[in-house]
């Protein structure tokens, strides 16, 4: 019965973060602050105002969801930076053994990735104010005036198990509608992967 009722309470919270998640596209997305791995020093979303958009990627470097995605998120980042995209990935405190910060500033360092800024949302904040659910998750952050609207939310596309398999690419859709300011057909898209609580 206990088993049960944990099963029924985890699958009310999930509907409720892709309500919430849901709620929030092309509303605007409140300023917020992480840890910037790289210098060690706490920086915020409105920092990123030279940006035409943010790129939020939540990952975890011990989720194999995550590690599917790596080549895949490498080969946008490196195409999509120079067009004014920031790419922000952002790790959260791991309630498993093994992923120290240390441990993921050297994965930052990766060629492949280096081009991405690395944090950590070391009390959760970013993760309940956007209703992150998985890892990996992505949000596409539009910049507008002074102002970041949430243009997309959700999975990187169709295909978690095997990215060369995807026939919707979901976030390199949003990334073009960002740059070509025009519409976007999917705007949210429920993440499949490592449920963030555990990661």
């Amino acid at each position: 019965m206990k088993l049960l009722y944990a099963f029924a309470l985890f699958i009310l919270l999930s509907y409720e973060s892709i309500a919430q998640t849901n709620r929030l596209i092309n509303k605007k997305v409140d300023n917020f602050s992480y840890l910037d791995l790289k210098t060690n020093t706490n920086k915020t979303l409105n920092e990123f105002q030279t940006s035409k958009g943010v790129v939020i990627i939540f990952f975890s470097i011990t989720c194999p969801f995550a590690k599917k995605y790596e080549s895949r998120l490498a080969q946008l980042i490196n195409e999509y930076y120079s067009n004014g995209i920031t790419f922000l990935m952002l790790d959260s405190p791991n309630k498993n053994e093994g992923e120290s910060a240390k441990e993921i500033l050297e994965y930052s360092n990766q060629k492949t990735l280096n081009k991405a800024n690395f944090g950590v949302d070391i009390e959760r904040k970013i993760i309940n104010q956007l209703g992150v659910t998985k890892v990996p998750e992505v949000f596409v952050l539009k910049k507008i005036n002074t102002n970041f609207v949430l243009l997309y939310a959700g999975a990187i596309d169709n295909s978690p198990n095997n990215t060369n398999e995807a026939s919707e690419n979901y976030l390199e859709l949003a990334i073009k509608a960002l740059i070509n300011n025009t519409s976007l057909k999917i705007d949210s898209k429920k993440a499949s992967g490592c449920n963030i609580e555990d990661y």
